[in-house]
């Protein structure tokens, strides 16, 4: 849905990031059933890394899915002994995953995880032992090839590497150990650039090591923030999220547990992990139903595009109000809503609503920015309401923002 108007008081006031809210819970975390090791769905023993894209040629409702698993049999490219990856097709409404053959050859004795999906699909990446490896295919739904090595990484021992899409250009999201980076990735040379690289976001705790950026792609394909993990010891990682790309805005955490949480991803307003509790727990995937949404970086005189997401049961059983405001507060807990509040309700306005159309749970709302020039380096924070009609239930998104350049 489309909006003409970007509240003009609101546009006076360029306010600098601080407090907000993570997405908010339309149903709490559990242990998945959906995604589970057995013969007719997961193969391997555990699951140490979960991944989620929507794909050209997936049917709605559906998504593709990576995951890193133990012991990982022959049929699906393994030794039975060591890490592989394997990929199928994840349906969180029908609650099933289907497991395909697809990342079969990238796969053999030695440890193979963490594999990451293009948004194009037709390119990936993975870590196998300390290598870092780029495979690619003509076209999604078939079988990936041989990969390759990534070169241009030096000394870095654990990047853990996904890929993006910004401005038009391929980026490879990393981590350093200390920070998230961003740098531009030659798919065909399978070469990353760390001479271009840029900080995208910093850790949250005290003493904290970020890895596992998984990218959170926006309507318009373009990358927008990024959900990573942030470990404070070898028993105890944190997920973190981070509504854009700007090391100066303080990302929050979204998941806090003396446990170990790590590789979070989106699909649609579902939510996954890895996760390990022990000694309760293997390695596992959790689950949980959310809304979120992602803000934009802008010109004057062009079109911001927000992007939303939330469960949606049936197509058009949902639609998302978005608000702005001046300024962000401390996170507020509001009766009957999920989730917080974490935008100024003293200067709220409402920017304008859309439906989420099929069962994807995806849509976007699109406002026109003024053609005034005056407008750069303005920022205007939002967050959104995700309204079920059916189950008559209100969740509130994460804080966000919209940027004019």
């Amino acid at each position: 849905m489309r909006s003409n108007c970007l509240f003009p008081a609101l546009l006076l006031i360029a306010s600098l990031p601080a407090q907000g809210a993570v997405p908010g819970f339309s149903k709490k975390p559990k242990a998945s059933f959906i995604i589970i090791n057995s013969i007719t769905s997961v193969p391997g023993k555990d699951i140490h890394s979960v991944h989620h894209v929507k794909l050209p040629g997936d049917r709605p409702g559906t998504w593709t899915t990576a995951l890193s698993v133990a012991q990982l049999e022959s049929f699906f490219g393994g030794d039975g002994k060591s890490s592989g990856v394997v990929m199928g097709t994840f349906d969180p409404g029908k609650g099933t995953f289907t497991v395909n053959q697809e990342a079969k050859a990238l796969n053999s004795s030695a440890e193979e995880s963490d594999l990451y999906l293009h948004p194009s699909g037709t390119w990936a990446i993975f870590r196998r032992g300390r290598a870092i490896m780029l495979t690619s295919r003509a076209k999604t739904g078939t079988p990936f090839g041989k990969p390759v090595a990534v070169t241009g990484f030096g000394k870095l021992t654990n990047p853990s590497p996904s890929l993006a899409r910004l401005g038009g250009k391929d980026v490879c999201l990393y981590s350093d150990g200390k920070s998230i980076l961003m740098a531009p990735i030659d798919l065909k040379k399978a070469s990353v650039d760390l001479t271009k690289t840029q900080v995208v976001s910093q850790p949250v705790q005290k003493g904290a090591r970020p890895f596992a950026p998984t990218p959170l792609m926006g309507a318009d394909g373009d990358c927008e923030g990024v959900f990573f993990s942030e470990e404070l010891s070898a028993a105890d990682s944190d997920l973190i999220w981070a509504a854009d790309l700007d090391p100066l805005t303080p990302a929050l955490v979204f998941m806090q547990r003396p446990d170990y949480t790590n590789h979070a991803s989106t699909a649609g307003g579902y939510i996954s992990w890895a996760h390990k509790n022990p000694p309760k727990l293997p390695w596992h995937v959790m689950h949980s139903e959310t809304a979120w949404l992602l803000g934009d970086v802008e010109a004057p005189g062009g079109l911001v595009d927000i992007t939303l997401a939330a469960v949606t049961p049936k197509a058009s059983q949902v639609v998302s109000f978005v608000f702005g405001s001046a300024r962000l507060i401390k996170a507020l807990p509001l009766p009957g809503f999920g989730g917080t509040l974490g935008i100024d309700p003293t200067t709220l306005v409402l920017l304008g609503f859309a439906l989420h159309r099929d069962e994807s749970g995806m849509t976007q709302l699109s406002i026109t920015v003024p053609n005034r020039p005056s407008l750069k380096g303005v920022r205007v924070q939002i967050q959104a309401v995700a309204l079920d009609t059916v189950r008559r239930s209100l969740t509130m998104t994460n804080t966000a923002r919209i940027q004019i350049r």
